[in-house]
């Protein structure tokens, strides 16, 4: 019963509590129908609270609702964290409840009962959706995936018969066959490869007209956690993946997400290819390197010489991914994976006979110059591109407009395979209208590394490494449409020939100096409050209620002041005034909400990051990078890791960048404005309020 709430697959249970009430009335019912003890409108119901060492349920038992016809009559559970109200069948879909339904409608595996979820930071409700439900709330688990697909999606949608025909739909992608399981409400969907991130629509279709609609997470793969690695017995340091010419190659990948049906189960290793042209988009099934491979074993290797290009593949693919792939008889309701991808990889290992046959020893070279005059006929993008920032403390302030490279970030310890000698590389946030984005690296020194002094310098990207809104369309494609225009001529140009035509690649990739480069404004709030401006105007503000702290046509952010009761010792208390929240907004954007977790000091999250009036979740299994319409919100873990969800990094298209972190029971916000908003911005953060007025920036009281 319990594991029919998607995401759990065992339990255990520690402490239970069961309370029943039989043939109970209320004042109303009693005077319109009792007489003497007996009363012909009662109710019988019963609450189940169910408790683990992690996890805790609530299920809700309906025998009999008869009086329950009154207008704020309620049956569900409040979610406390300022979560709010959860009803035990409409969710927060339904205007109001009819409690007396509520014993002849299926929400689990027996008519009359529902079960939830309770201990996570969101109620997750369990079993399924009366058939006959008008509307309802999709659940399913994990809410998040990365680009390249393969996990396994646990669904709660209607309830439905094991030989109903089931399909999912994720995004822009094609429809995948939901399996059912015996004995189970659960449906279970494998995310296919997408060309898209960020929120896309998830449509359940159930038989031949039920349909459900839940928004489900996709993750930049680069961003997301992987489980099959190359290896290199011979030279652990050397990913010869990327190589012309390796006799032999070899990965390994993470065994326990991939059912192991007792040790006899296998999975194949695919060569994916995949491919843009005019017309769109292209996945191929290239190479099967390895059938039946036995799962429990994690590894493989193989002999180049026995897989290479076949056909019109060998001059159509340059790159492509690598895939362990589960077979589908192998899957059962446990299974949280149906393949694990490693990639991009580029394919001059696997087209390299060909290509010395058809062109000679200089393939390489010969595809680079043929690149080179393509791509000089256009270099228009490269005017819309943002300068780099002149070193490096100005590209980690200026976080609204650029984020660290995924390839390349200090903070992480990931290594600059592209740019050797840099210790931090930076990508402007929001592409240009073409879908181009900038890259700027940094040496030791904080200066700026140019393309013009080192193959390994600084350079721009006709593709965007992150893609560009709307997706789904060549050249707009996360990763992928990067790697055809920017990555795989880089290969041609200097990797595969030893630099020797890399000249020809810098030119066309010459880096983007810091000569325009403007800095963005900077505002603080801090402390009791301390607020500073971004004309560096220094004051401190006592007002309570909520107030504008940024007004502008691009962007519009409030603050909220409330008491606070903060100790420093136990005999000294200091009633002070603080910002508790703060909201923000751009047009067209969703909507971020950013405050305490209520009581300041409890379990759970330091603060609740709350998107289009939905509590979100960072960290642990959940992706600290998340992608909304015209926002992104990050979770900055980097020294943070004894408190979750303390600080958080927003960006939104404009450039502005927003920084909240909750230190010492205080909330701090860092605002960074690019240099186009001057003149025309307003707010506590702008204006020097003793000259103008408080009220004049007062949204509203709190009382």
């Amino acid at each position: 019963m319990i594991t029919n709430v998607v995401g759990v697959k065992l339990f255990t249970a520690d402490t239970a509590l069961v309370v029943t009430w039989v043939d109970v009335t209320d004042v109303i019912s009693a005077a319109d129908g009792c007489q003497g003890n007996a009363c012909t409108q009662t109710n019988t119901f019963q609450l189940v609270i169910v408790a683990g060492k992690s996890q805790t349920f609530t299920i809700f038992n309906y025998g009999k609702m008869d009086s329950t016809g009154h207008t704020y009559y309620q049956a569900g559970m409040n979610g406390g964290y300022n979560i709010g109200w959860t009803d035990v069948y409409c969710d927060d879909d339904c205007s109001s409840t009819k409690l007396n339904q509520l014993p002849n409608l299926q929400g689990s595996d027996t008519v009359g009962r529902f079960i939830y979820k309770v201990s996570e930071q969101v109620i997750i409700r369990g079993g399924c959706l009366p058939p006959n439900s008008p509307s309802g709330k999709l659940e399913f688990y994990p809410q998040f995936a990365n680009m390249y697909g393969g996990e396994i999606i646990e669904i709660s949608g209607y309830c439905t018969q094991p030989d109903v025909q089931a399909t999912c739909k994720f995004g822009f992608a094609e429809e995948t066959q939901a399996m059912i399981f015996p004995n189970s409400p659960k449906i279970h969907c494998e995310v296919p490869k997408l060309t898209e991130r960020g929120v896309v629509n998830l449509v359940v279709t159930q038989g031949q007209s039920q349909t459900l609609t839940g928004h489900f997470h996709i993750v930049l793969f680069g961003r997301s956690n992987h489980h099959v690695y190359p290896i290199n017995p011979q030279n652990p340091e050397r990913v010869v993946w990327n190589e012309t010419n390796p006799e032999e190659l070899s990965l390994k990948w993470d065994i326990a997400g991939l059912n192991d049906a007792g040790g006899s189960a296998t999975v194949d290793i695919n060569l994916i290819g995949y491919r843009e042209d005019e017309n769109g988009f292209y996945w191929e099934l290239l190479d099967v390197l390895g059938k039946d491979v036995l799962n429990a074993e994690g590894q493989y290797t193989f002999k180049t010489a026995d897989h290479q290009c076949k056909g019109d593949q060998c001059w159509m693919y340059e790159m492509g991914v690598v895939e362990v792939r589960l077979p589908r008889q192998y899957w059962t309701a446990s299974t949280k994976n149906s393949s694990y991808t490693y990639g991009v990889v580029p394919l001059g290992w696997f087209v390299r006979d060909y290509m010395e046959q058809t062109y000679g020893a200089d393939w390489n070279s010969q595809k680079c110059q043929k690149w080179y005059e393509k791509d000089k006929l256009n270099m228009a993008w490269q005017e819309e591109l943002l300068a780099c920032p002149c070193n490096l403390n100005q590209a980690i302030t200026d976080f609204g407009r650029w984020q660290p490279d995924v390839g390349c970030n200090m903070h992480t310890g990931s290594a600059c395979h592209y740019h050797i000698g840099a210790i931090h590389c930076v990508r402007s946030v929001n592409p240009t209208a073409s879908g181009a984005g900038n890259q700027c690296c940094y040496n030791e020194d904080g200066s700026l590394k140019y393309a013009a002094d080192s193959y390994q310098g600084s350079t721009p990207d006709r593709a965007h490494d992150w893609g560009a809104p709307p997706f789904n369309k060549p050249g707009y494609v996360p990763s992928l449409s990067h790697w055809i225009h920017d990555v795989i001529s880089f290969y041609h140009c200097c990797l595969w020939v030893e630099y020797q035509q890399c000249d020809l690649y810098m030119e066309q990739r010459a880096t983007r100096d810091c000569k325009n480069y403007s800095p963005p404004k900077t505002a603080f709030i801090y402390g009791d409050p301390h607020i500073t401006t971004f004309d560096l105007v220094s004051y401190d503000f006592y007002g309570r209620g909520e107030y504008w702290l940024l007004k502008h046509d691009q962007m519009s952010i409030q603050g909220r002041f409330e008491d606070t009761h903060l100790s420093y010792t136990p005999l000294l208390p200091i009633n002070i005034t603080v910002l508790s929240g703060v909201v923000m907004k751009a047009p067209g954007s969703c909507v971020v909400e950013i405050r305490f977790n209520s009581p300041v000091g409890s379990s759970g999250p330091v603060l609740n990051v709350i998107v289009n009036n939905k509590t979100r979740v960072f960290g642990g299994s959940e992706p600290e990078w998340q992608d909304y319409i015209g926002v992104s919100v990050v979770q900055n873990s980097v020294g943070y890791n004894s408190n979750p969800q303390s600080n958080f990094t927003i960006m939104f298209q404009s450039g502005v960048g927003v920084l909240v972190a909750a230190v010492n029971q205080l909330l701090h916000l860092t605002v960074v404005i690019p240099p186009e908003f001057k003149g025309s911005t307003s707010g506590l953060l702008y204006v020097l309020f003793i000259s103008l007025g408080v009220d004049q920036w007062f949204i509203g009281y709190l009382g």
